[in-house]
């Protein structure tokens, strides 16, 4: 038995140490069953375990030691428990450059390792200081020692490849640490190194290698509710839009399009749910009244006649189709221009839609396509056929114009079709169709009767 003096240097307490001697048989037994491959720094040399796996094995008494997440701490302090084989370890580790160790925090210092020589001082043996010795027993450990056989030593400290395993494309990286998936989607690496930031003494040896600052804990604010919630009772203020700025003009013609397209009234603005409608949309939106709507209507057809009188102006030659359609009892005639601008664009354009009245249908036909024409600036050289339909009084029309005219085929079908169903033989086929439609509609056994009889022809269903 003998005293030295503590760590701290204090000469009034003592700390007793039992020697430690030497048995050179059990070391002798303990060096056969190490790997001696390895080095003496190094952990594979005093256990037996590979790359992500959570235990490792003693070369020296077989015992497993977990080894979480290739923390190594568990299998340091089991290598106490051996002497003289943490005696080497010790001793190399301290020797070695201390570039594979990083601490977990500032504070903490390496394990103070002193020997103790014997009084011939020729046989040091390593005796184990306070600190180390409650090692095993403390729950809260602050080394944090990297395992060199989880990383790829091979590729830079900088480098995420050291640390994850993937390959060039791939939509995902395997941390080598704890064997999570990170994905990594068109090779963004914000993912990686978040995630390793789970593991702090890799992400610090990341970071020292790369240069970036360590990011710290944030600490969360306390949020004054009073201060940042909005109380339910207030009305958030909204800008309202003037008239003359470019989002409501927007508006005005996309409103003006809508009515015109649909043949709403203008009136439609100051319904009560249109105007609804827009609050809840649009608030910054003021809907305009009937009056703003008719202004601004007149406006847009100003605009579009005179762009397309220029049009025409410009154009040499075009044709022109007519027809007159009926609603009711009363009858209209429409006048179609076709023609092909200067940037070679097919363009069809109607030029008018003109009530028609009278006796002689094909005079007052004609003195409207007269007045279209004047109206437009529309010479009779520019005009290079016109497409009527077959009806006689369209005829004396366009010929009393003396323009170049053509049937429609579409409406000489339709005409004869017209006058062909009202053969007999074909009207009484007509009829006859219709009371079968109608007694079918009216009779569901008359209609299961003729769904039996298509499943025995396997015929397609049709009714």
């Amino acid at each position: 038995m003998f005293s030295l003096e503590d760590i701290n240097g204090s000469s009034s307490n003592y700390v007793e140490h039992i020697v430690i001697t030497r048995d050179e048989t059990n070391n002798c037994f303990e060096q056969s069953q190490l790997n001696l491959c390895e080095p003496p720094h190094s952990l594979l040399r005093y256990f037996q375990y590979s790359r992500g796996e959570p235990l490792g094995t003693c070369r020296i008494c077989q015992k497993q030691i977990k080894r979480t997440q290739g923390n190594t701490n568990g299998m340091t302090k089991h290598l106490m428990k051996h002497p003289n084989i943490f005696e080497e370890f010790s001793v190399a580790r301290s020797v070695r450059t201390p570039t594979t160790k990083i601490l977990k925090h500032a504070t903490t210092t390496p394990l103070n390792r002193s020997k103790v020589k014997s009084q011939s001082e020729k046989d040091p043996v390593y005796v184990p200081n306070d600190f180390e010795r409650n090692v095993e027993d403390s729950t809260c450990n602050d080394l944090e020692e990297i395992d060199e056989t989880i990383i790829d030593l091979s590729k830079p400290p900088q480098s995420l490849l050291r640390y994850y395993q993937y390959e060039r494309g791939d939509p995902s990286a395997i941390c080598r640490i704890c064997q999570k998936r990170i994905s990594r989607k068109k090779g963004n690496t914000k993912g990686t190194t978040r995630h390793l930031m789970l593991h702090p003494s890799f992400f610090k040896q990341f970071a020292l290698a790369k240069n970036v600052e360590i990011p710290e804990l944030k600490i969360k604010r306390e949020i004054n509710c009073s201060k940042t919630l909005p109380n339910k009772n207030t009305k958030v203020k909204t800008e309202i839009w003037d008239q003359n700025t470019t989002k409501s003009k927007k508006l005005d013609d996309s409103i003006l399009r809508f009515i015109c397209l649909s043949s709403q009234p203008l009136s439609i603005t100051e319904q009560e749910g249109f105007a609804d409608m827009f609050s809840l949309a649009c608030p910054s939106y003021t809907v305009k009244n009937r009056e703003y709507m008719t202004t601004l209507m007149t406006k847009k057809f100003q605009s579009r006649y005179l762009s397309l009188k220029e049009a025409l102006r410009k154009c040499q030659s075009c044709s022109f189709t007519t027809a007159i359609s009926q609603s009711k009892s009363h009858y209209f005639l429409s006048v179609t221009c076709h023609f092909i601008d200067d940037s070679f664009n097919r363009l069809w354009k109607v030029l008018g839609a003109e009530p028609v009245h009278g006796v002689n249908a094909s005079s007052s036909i004609s003195n409207k396509i007269s007045e279209i024409f004047i109206d437009f600036g529309i010479s009779t050289s520019q005009v290079h056929i016109f497409l009527r339909d077959a009806t006689s009084s369209m005829c004396r029309a366009v010929e009393d114009l003396n323009f170049r005219h053509f049937d429609c085929f579409l409406h000489k079908i339709a005409l004869a079709i017209s006058d062909g169903s009202n053969l007999p033989e074909i009207a009484k086929q007509i009829q006859i169709c219709r009371e079968l439609v109608a007694f079918y509609n009216w009779s569901s056994a008359f209609q299961n009767a003729l769904s039996r009889q298509q499943q025995l022809l396997d015929a397609q269903k049709i009714l």
